[in-house]
């Protein structure tokens, strides 16, 4: 019997496998450039908005001073052999120009913070050469003016080391807003009306070194947009004026109970018409302090505990609290017994009157030395029309009480 012939027909189905498809470099290496351009934003993004104000501002000026040193910004020197750095040199406090290889430049430039590439731009001598230089600058702030090729640029990058008298700096300088955070003031003594109507003015000034500092009288008077970053860090020890630092800076609102306070003696004016302030203030040592005047008047927010205050040298307290809506602090323990003056105290200071019982308050203190008292509690009705930029109806009455209280005060300065 013949045998069956195999079948052609097979019942298993043949897969043909695919070659696999190879990527192509370019594909891939713009795919990846890509999917990161997509990505870093974003985290760079969440990143700075995890850092503080200060620390933002420290990054910018690292990136800045980075960016001296790439290639296309680099002078050369030695023939085109070297490379010029500048370098500071901590036992003189000078700058001074050095040509360093070319391979070697990065090394100089680490070897201190306030090294950097390029030839050393002219350093400051005193406060008049820094002012008119200032003022040029705000007038054409940019690059290829004669002030940048001689002191730098930006501003901030500016040398004043040597400069101790930074008094109204920038006074009615309302559009100014650079970071002059990494300018090294630590010779400053007076710093009174340096950002005095400078409206715009808010940058991070926490690595400023104000150690040696003694007047910081109106240095934020009318500045509006100032919010205070890194000010809670300030050394303060050697502070004794106070007076009007604060004062219509409308957006201030920083913590300043570290600050060491313990030298002043005036703080009339501190924090009037700070609208936005509420921060703790108890730890502050005002054992020295004279005159309190106006100093919370018109502060619509401060709500703070005061009661651990010593006040046995103030000898007036005229406006202190005057319209102060939201103040209602149990200042029964407070020593009064020099203070002469106490009108207007708690006038129009809605949440006082409504909390505290002023007769109790009276039997407790000490008032005999007291020779003013008018309206020291109560309403004073506005009589005039008010205005956003100035002071009016119960503000305009405040404006002539401390101008005659304190005429022997500068006041050519600012007016009230």
């Amino acid at each position: 019997m013949p045998r069956p012939r195999p079948s052609t027909e097979s019942s298993c189905t043949l897969v043909r496998r695919r070659r696999p498809t190879m990527l192509n470099p370019a594909v891939l290496v713009v795919s990846v450039i890509f999917l990161l351009q997509q990505a870093l934003p974003a985290t760079a993004k969440k990143l700075r908005g995890q850092l503080s104000p200060s620390e933002l501002a420290k990054r910018d000026r690292e990136r800045r001073k980075a960016e001296q040193c790439l290639p296309a910004n680099q002078e050369f020197c030695g023939n085109g052999q070297g490379t010029l750095v500048c370098e500071f040199n901590d036992d003189t406090s000078y700058y001074a120009s050095r040509c360093v290889k070319k391979n070697s430049y990065a090394k100089h430039v680490a070897l201190h913070e306030k090294n950097y590439c390029g030839a050393c731009h002219k350093c400051f001598q005193n406060a008049n050469e820094l002012q008119s230089a200032v003022h040029k600058y705000v007038v054409n702030g940019t690059a290829e003016t004669s002030i940048a090729k001689i002191y730098g640029w930006p501003i901030g990058s500016w040398c004043v080391d040597q400069v101790t008298d930074f008094s109204q700096l920038f006074a009615g300088l309302h559009d100014f807003n650079e970071d002059i955070g990494g300018w090294d003031v630590r010779r400053a003594t007076t710093m009174a009306g340096m950002f005095m109507n400078a409206f715009q003015f808010d940058q991070d000034l926490s690595d400023w070194n104000t150690e040696r500092v003694k007047d910081m009288s109106l240095m934020f008077d009318r500045a509006y947009s100032f919010s205070g970053s890194g000010l809670s860090q300030w050394n303060t020890s050697r502070v004794s004026t106070l007076q009007r630092t604060f004062r219509i800076a409308k957006k201030f609102s920083e913590d300043l109970s570290a600050w060491n306070t313990a030298q002043v003696t005036d703080m009339s004016l501190l924090f009037y018409r700070a609208e936005s302030f509420d921060q703790p203030m108890a730890n502050w040592n005002v054992e020295q302090v004279t005159d309190l005047s106006y100093s919370f008047a018109f502060a619509r927010e401060f709500n703070q505990s005061l009661a651990s205050w010593r006040t046995t040298s103030a000898t007036t307290t005229r406006g202190m609290f005057q319209s102060a809506d939201s103040f209602a602090q149990d200042l029964r323990g407070w020593d009064v017994a020099r203070v002469t003056d106490t009108s207007y105290m708690f006038s129009n200071a809605l949440a006082f009157d409504q909390n505290i019982n002023s007769e109790e308050l009276l039997q407790t203190w000490n008032m005999s030395l007291v020779r003013h008292r008018d309206q020291m509690f109560g309403v004073i009705a506005p009589s005039f029309n008010q205005t956003s930029t100035h002071p009016t109806g119960s503000e305009q009455v405040l404006t002539a009480q401390a101008t005659s209280a304190m005429g022997r005060r500068d006041q050519s300065i600012s007016s009230f």
